[in-house]
């Protein structure tokens, strides 16, 4: 951003060219032209205007507490009295080319006025962003200073040829070249637009002084602009001959300008203009409301943090900001109680966003009296919660500053002291609460960098805000700070659609959990938990990232170990299943004879079958973790399979004094 005195600087530097131009042209033209002069009475009209503007130049510039617009609209009658000076010497001359001479050097005066008091609207209004930067100030000089040359050394905006002068009672004048429609067109456009400007101004203000000071300054232009657009532009354009009367009407200007400085104080520095000036650099929500608790003044950062358009806002009641009719009305009863004990006031409000959201502000709020009308006034200055909340609760000493800065606008003198105090203090918290806040960031990305699983956080615009060094391990990347949630999906994109699977979470509102994904010849697991606010809102997503290729090769070596285990666990059993098969067979008539051997060589034959069957099953479940078991359904005699489950659970059941009864009985 360009600042202000730099402008100036260029502006200074600029009229002093151009005075010292204008000067030599004068002096040069005066020794030549000084001998065909003559008593014109016309030229007193213009006569009338130098000395109405000159003395509305010394009233305000005599102000005692000079507002700033001063410099522009001082700037705007030098212009006029320069043009007007070189319009009474034209009307004074006896000679065509004693005319045209002093009519050639007038062109700074009037090509330079709708630029200037534009400038002055613009500062008057609080508009200046608008030429503050390079383009703006580009803007306002290039286009000037080309139809300042063209006018001065050409005959496209004015024909200075003696062969085409006109003769009037009023003077000798030159006619106009093909450019000047275009020029008036630019002119009238700046004009157009500072009158717009302050009708604005006037509408949107509850202020009447303001008011005043708006529709006079307004007034004051538009009668000698209407006229003298007429008069000096669009009828000589068409070739009427009429009597210029824009300098003329000047003088009226003056005298209604000169007006409004005795009556209604124009001009005169304002305390409430270095009040928005000083709040608008605020980070915080600055509200300045009238006693109808309509809004006068926003600061930029309103609009930052709200979205809305300051014009939106300007003029608009407080309500506008409020959801809530029953918060809206405990907020006026607290914060804008005009018969409040205490003059500064704190609560907590939600206010509502461009967008329709709403945002948990604390307003301060304060009641002051306009000094010179004597009307209240609220000052409500309003901190985003959301960013910070614990400073603001925990510095009681921030209320005191406010206080003090509040107080302070009611004696200028000491604003400047006071806001250096305050400055001091705000920039001490912030240095405290800064160092907490590292010191808790730094506690934080400690314990999330010390897991052994990747550990990301994703906000709701799908931004990383946080990723710990075991992510940047597992997809294999080394940590930068470019290192962003489309290089994520990316990585991942030959596995899983990770935007998919966040948009499912953030939508359902539930954690998904994503197993056995392969990825570069490793196995990962992946759970995606929503970050859900009080108010049930999804603000993001946490995202961990575990590599389980170590508990895949262990779990497939126990497999391997389970299947081979088995195998070489049935081979002996199977012979000892033999082996108790042919006693059985054929020892069968010695064992009749030895029932305790008969049940013995019974019992290694049964379970022996037993745990080949638990060997198989050892087998069947490997065969099923890998997919390799083949399904047939077949009957089965629950009623058999039951009598053998209880026989088996007999030899216990006995020990443990339990009857089991077997009632299915055969299904087959």
């Amino acid at each position: 951003m360009v600042s202000q005195r730099f402008i100036r600087s260029i502006v200074y530097v600029s009229v002093s060219m151009l005075a010292v131009l204008a000067g030599i042209f004068m002096v040069s033209t005066l020794t030549k032209t000084w001998d065909v002069l003559h008593f014109n009475p016309f030229a007193l009209l213009s006569m009338a205007a130098i000395i109405s503007n000159v003395v509305l130049l010394v009233l305000i510039n005599r102000q005692k507490r000079k507002a700033p617009e001063t410099f522009w609209f001082s700037l705007f009658l030098l212009e006029i009295i320069y043009w007007a000076t070189c319009e009474m010497m034209q009307r004074l001359s006896s000679t065509p080319e004693a005319a045209i001479s002093w009519y050639s050097i007038s062109s700074p005066g009037w090509v330079l006025l709708g630029v200037t008091y534009w400038i002055y609207t613009l500062q008057v209004t609080d508009n200046m962003r608008f030429i503050r930067t390079l383009p703006g100030i580009l803007a306002v000089i290039a286009a000037p200073l080309s139809f300042l040359l063209l006018a001065l050394k050409t005959p496209w905006l004015i024909n200075y040829d003696i062969q085409s002068v006109i003769a009037n009672p009023w003077g000798f004048y030159s006619a106009y070249g093909p450019l000047f429609n275009y020029f008036l067109i630019w002119l009238e456009v700046f004009f157009i637009a500072s009158l717009i400007m302050m009708f604005r101004r006037y509408r949107s203000t509850e202020d009447p002084r303001v008011k005043r000071q708006a529709l006079t300054t307004s007034i004051a232009l538009a009668i000698p602009l209407a006229v003298g657009s007429f008069t000096d532009g669009i009828f000589p354009a068409f070739d009427i001959n009429v009597i210029p009367l824009a300098v003329t009407l000047t003088s009226i200007q003056a005298a209604i300008t000169g007006y409004a400085i005795i009556k209604y104080h124009i001009f005169t520095f304002n305390t409430k203009m270095v009040a928005s000036n000083i709040l608008a650099g605020m980070n915080e929500v600055v509200l300045i409301l009238n006693r109808n608790h309509r809004i006068e003044y926003i600061n930029e950062r309103t609009s930052n943090i709200l979205g809305y358009p300051m014009s939106t806002l300007l003029g608009a009641k407080i309500e506008t900001l409020f959801t809530d009719d029953r918060q809206m009305k405990d907020f006026k009863n607290i914060a804008l109680s005009p018969s409040a004990d205490t003059k500064f006031q704190n609560t907590n409000v939600d206010i509502k966003t461009v967008t329709g959201g709403h945002k948990s502000m604390l307003a301060s709020s304060a009641q002051v009296v306009d000094p010179d009308t004597g009307e209240p006034a609220y000052i409500l200055v309003m901190t985003d919660l959301s960013q910070v909340q614990r400073v603001v609760l925990e510095n009681k000493n921030l209320a005191d500053t406010k206080l003090a800065m509040i107080n302070a606008l009611e004696d200028a003198r000491l604003l400047e002291e006071e806001l250096k105090n305050e400055k001091a203090n705000v920039e001490k918290k912030v240095v405290e609460r800064t160092h907490q806040l590292a010191e808790e960031q730094a506690r934080l990305n400690a314990s999330i960098n010390s897991l052994q699983v990747g550990f990301m956080i994703i906000n709701g615009q799908k931004k990383l805000q946080s990723i710990n060094a075991a992510s940047y391990a597992i997809l294999e990347t080394k940590p930068s700070k470019s290192f962003d949630f489309a290089e994520v999906a990316s990585r991942l994109s030959t596995t899983i659609d990770l935007e998919s699977q966040i948009q499912q979470v953030v939508i359902t509102k539930k954690p998904v959990t994503l197993k056995d994904l392969m990825w570069r010849g490793k196995y990962l697991r992946i759970f995606i938990s929503p970050v859900i606010t009080e108010k049930k809102e999804v603000i993001g997503t946490v995202i961990l990232l575990q590599d389980i290729t170590e508990e895949k090769i262990l779990q497939r070596s126990r497999e391997e170990f389970f299947s081979i285990a088995s195998h070489e666990l049935r081979t002996p059993l199977t012979a000892i299943r033999g082996n108790t098969s042919m006693l059985q067979g054929y020892f069968g008539e010695i064992l009749e004879k030895n029932p305790d051997m008969k049940e013995m060589i019974n019992d290694i034959h049964g379970s022996s079958v037993r745990l080949i069957t638990i060997v198989n099953d050892f087998l069947d479940a490997t065969r099923l973790e890998q997919g390799g078991m083949k399904f047939t359904d077949v009957d089965v005699d629950t009623g058999k399979l039951a009598a053998i489950v209880i026989q088996d659970l007999q030899s216990v059941a006995q020990e443990k004094n339990i009857y089991i009864k077997n009632e299915i009985g055969s299904r087959m």
